[in-house]
């Protein structure tokens, strides 16, 4: 029994040759798609705004940057504990300071929210009050801390610091990363001048207080003197001793272990008057303080210590940032080849999903 029936084709096979026909006679609607997203690329590439890069580049200092901090703390051996370092500078030591270890901790105050805080404040805004377009002091932060590049040789592993000032405007970039990077190294140098200078304070002070403690010591010694004087004078005068025998020898202990100076009333009445005369007539026990006079001499050579006039430098700009001259992004070339390589690409994938579709459409 025949029946008039739809019968439905499906090949399973695509014919690389009639593909290829295919995509040639519909090589201007790929054209057209290629041409299309070409323009917008180029489109895109010249209305987007251009960025530059300026880059500065700064590097561990000489020897001779630090040596002038370094003769500074050798030649004051009785203030300083001078010395070989042992580990990273800390603010609280005085120490010979190396090239690396001035270096690390320039690196630790680049690489710091703070110094860039400090920039923007006292340099970054204020320049840009006298613009009309400046805005508010949050928005200008949020600008120039997006633009501020730093690479620290604890990112990249090598010696070499680099920032990077990223903008619209190629005139003053360059500027603003030399700006930055001078601002950090003399804010560094005065925070290690800084750190010298509260040790060499911290000296003073506490040779004061040593001054002071030595002084309370003998005053009270001579107190306590004062007090055996009159036990022993009262002694003298009980049994009325004014003077001792002329055959009497000259011999008198200092006391036992309790303090108690059971010789001393033999001295005599007349003797103990005239000690007990001139201590208690004393204004001061300077002269009979051993240790006095060592102390004073370094507080006078402290006082004429200046560690402000120290020279240090604990980074050098090995490269100073220049105008470029080109804009890194965007990337015009790129762009239009990508715009065109992706209209080909999309203009040959439709005629080819075409060619499909119309391939495995069932047959009546």
């Amino acid at each position: 029994m025949e029946q008039n029936q739809s019968k439905a084709s499906l090949s399973d096979e695509v014919d690389i040759r009639e593909l290829v026909t295919e995509l040639w006679a519909r090589k201007l609607f790929v054209l057209v798609c290629t041409v299309f997203l070409t323009g917008a690329a180029l489109g895109y590439a010249l209305l987007v705004s251009p960025t530059y890069e300026a880059s500065a580049h700064a590097t561990p200092p000489a020897t001779m940057a630090v040596k002038e901090y370094n003769l500074f703390v050798s030649a004051y051996p009785s203030v300083f504990q001078a010395g070989p370092p042992t580990g990273p500078f800390e603010l609280g030591d005085v120490n010979h300071i190396t090239p690396d270890l001035a270096y690390g901790h320039f690196v630790e105050q680049l690489s710091s929210h703070a110094i860039r805080r400090k920039f923007f404040e006292k340099h970054y805004f204020p320049s840009l009050s006298s613009q009309a377009d400046s805005g508010t002091p949050d928005a200008a932060w949020q600008t120039f801390n997006s633009s501020l590049v730093v690479e620290t040789p604890i990112v990249t592993g090598g010696r070499v610091t680099t920032v990077t000032m990223r903008g619209a405007d190629p005139s003053s970039l360059a500027e603003w990363a030399n700006r930055f990077v001078k601002f950090t190294i003399s804010e560094t140098n005065a925070l290690v001048l800084a750190s010298l200078t509260s040790k060499v304070d911290g000296k003073v002070q506490a040779i004061d207080r040593q001054i002071e403690a030595v002084r309370e010591v003998a005053r009270k010694a001579r107190l306590y003197r004062i007090t055996r004087l009159h036990d022993a004078l009262a002694i003298a005068e009980s049994i009325g001793l004014i003077k001792p025998p002329p055959e009497w020898p000259i011999v008198f202990t200092t006391g036992d272990s309790t303090g108690a100076t059971p010789a001393l009333y033999l001295r005599g009445a007349s003797a103990l008057n005239a000690e007990l005369e001139q201590l208690e007539h004393r204004e001061q026990d300077d002269a009979y303080i051993p240790e006095l006079p060592l102390l004073l001499t370094n507080k006078t050579l402290l006082a004429t210590l200046n560690p402000s006039e120290v020279s240090i430098e604990v980074a050098s700009l090995e490269t100073e940032a220049t105008t470029p001259k080109s804009p890194v992004e965007p990337r015009k070339k790129r762009i239009v080849l990508a715009g065109m390589l992706l209209g080909l690409s999309f203009g040959a994938f439709l005629v080819i999903s075409s060619y499909l579709f119309r391939l495995r459409k069932p047959v009546t």
